[in-house]
């Protein structure tokens, strides 16, 4: 049995991929995200289609984030914060650091 793909209005695309509804009609023009255009004005559109876009990417990584890990996040920035005594700057390479590792670990687990 095939999966039905979930579709919906512009509004709710711009919720679920975490943009503006303009940038949503953007990319439809675009191609960039299926839709279909129901009447004049109205589109219906894929709620579950893969967009390469780093906004999207990074949205739909912030909306994965649970509990637990939003408070091993925050203790974590805590203790860079405390490390790096208070600087904004040395806070940013610490945070980028962090990210870079995690991006790396990240794709070596898809690659295994």
């Amino acid at each position: 049995m095939t999966k039905q793909a979930q579709v919906g209005t512009v509004a709710e695309a711009s919720t679920v991929y975490g943009v503006s509804e303009s940038t949503i009609k953007l990319w439809i023009r675009e191609g960039k995200l299926p839709a279909t255009r129901v009447g004049k004005r109205r589109y219906e559109v894929s709620l579950d289609a893969p967009v390469n876009d780093p906004h999207v990417a990074f949205t739909r990584a912030l909306q994965s984030i649970s509990d637990s890990d939003a408070v091993t996040l925050r203790d974590f920035a805590k203790r860079i914060d405390t490390a790096v005594n208070g600087s904004a700057m040395l806070f940013g390479y610490a945070w980028s650091a962090l990210g870079a590792q995690a991006r790396r670990t990240s794709t070596q687990e898809c690659d295994a």
